[in-house]
């Protein structure tokens, strides 16, 4: 297996914000989801939602500072794009 020596990282803000305390009300589940606003369905998108995000935001500024970061811009500029595989469709 061939490995790179760069990887690309997104973090969603939605994740970086600290977990919500409440579900959604029925109405507005509904309204955004378009789907039943039942309790089961609220409590799992809820858990799904917020499962993991107790220390989102520390472990990202952990790995910001573990390694060293560019923007897309940058990373375009020194990527030799002659050199990358490509997979055709």
């Amino acid at each position: 297996m061939e490995h790179s020596n760069y990887a690309m990282c997104y973090f969603h803000l939605g994740d970086l914000i600290p977990e919500t305390s409440r579900l959604i009300t029925k109405e507005a589940y509904e309204s955004y989801f378009k789907e039943k606003g039942t309790f089961f369905n609220r409590y799992k998108r809820h858990i799904k939602s917020n499962l993991g995000k107790k220390n989102a935001y520390g472990k990202m500024i952990s790995l910001i500072h573990s390694k060293k970061f560019l923007n897309i811009q940058q990373a375009n500029q020194k990527i030799d794009w002659s050199q990358v595989p490509t997979v055709n469709l």
